[in-house]
């Protein structure tokens, strides 16, 4: 269940920057597209650093 709901969570994330990103040149798209996809690993990994704490830590 969880794990669907990160599917759907990265789904509309992708559709919301497919949508941003026609506002902008071909160029700037492409490395505004790199920074926010390293960006949105970062935070992925730290929201599941956390929920995998608090799982610990109850």
């Amino acid at each position: 269940m969880k794990r669907m709901g990160m599917d759907f969570f990265f789904y509309q994330l992708t559709e919301v920057i497919r949508e941003r990103g026609e506002q902008f040149p071909r160029r700037q798209k492409e490395l505004i597209g790199h920074h926010r996809r390293r960006s949105i690993w970062q935070f992925v990994r730290l929201r599941s650093a956390q929920t995998h704490l608090q799982t610990f830590s109850g």
